[in-house]
């Protein structure tokens, strides 16, 4: 580390979440300016480290609960890993009846039982989108 990042970090402190400086921008991290009224944001490649984390975080996270979900068919395997970025693991693990079809490899039950939850109502575009990914297979994405 340099002198630099040393002595901003002592002077700016170091955040973890969005916060208000001292003016009632919102900032980040180390002084990183965010509010948009300001001009702030993070860059692009900032947004792909971070997604890219969160998406290695889902799957370990699939991988210490779900075992087998990585052989599943490609459309169940990726409604999963979008549900559990959208809902974390604690909620999807609520989803007992669709995991349990999903385990039998009963996915137009998954679908269903997907479906009849209140994160289908909470989000209901989102939820019949990802839903529908249960009865898809590798080939319905390359058509």
């Amino acid at each position: 580390r340099s002198i630099l990042e040393d002595r901003l970090e002592d002077n700016e402190g170091r955040v973890r979440h969005a916060y208000q400086d001292s003016e009632g921008f919102w900032t980040i991290g180390v002084g990183h300016l965010i509010d948009a009224r300001r001009g702030g944001g993070l860059p692009d490649f900032i947004i792909d480290l971070i997604l890219q984390f969160d998406i290695d975080a889902v799957y370990a996270d699939l991988d210490n609960n779900l075992p087998g979900w990585r052989d599943l068919p490609f459309g169940p395997r990726l409604a999963l890993a979008e549900m559990c970025f959208q809902l974390g693991w604690p909620r999807l693990s609520g989803f007992k009846k669709m995991l349990a079809a999903v385990a039998a490899r009963d996915f137009q039950t998954a679908h269903a039982e997907a479906l009849d939850s209140s994160w289908a109502d909470q989000t209901p575009g989102r939820a019949r989108e990802v839903a529908a990914l249960f009865l898809k297979t590798e080939d319905d994405f390359h058509a």
